[in-house]
């Protein structure tokens, strides 16, 4: 006798966060140096972002904040060879 279990295929859509802070993608996704050009994260500050509380949001915010403004400064100094 084979028992034998069924899968169920279930589909899933995209998921929505429940956090109050919205990410800072703003939709200029390049990846240089292991930081977005356009959000400033790290690799893995995005991939944790959907996962992690809030408090920790405004923690990457913070650092990817100063990633940004470090390099508009250099940008405007020409000191950024990023075309």
């Amino acid at each position: 006798m084979s028992t034998r279990s069924r899968q169920r295929l279930v589909q899933v859509g995209p998921a929505k966060s429940i956090s109050k802070i919205a990410s800072p993608c703003i939709k200029i996704c390049k990846i240089e140096d292991d930081h977005c050009v356009g959000c400033g994260r790290s690799s893995e500050h995005i991939k944790e972002w959907f996962y992690c509380d809030d408090l920790r949001k405004q923690e990457i915010l913070e650092k990817s904040g100063k990633r940004i403004s470090n390099r508009m400064r250099r940008v405007r100094r020409g000191n950024d060879c990023t075309g």
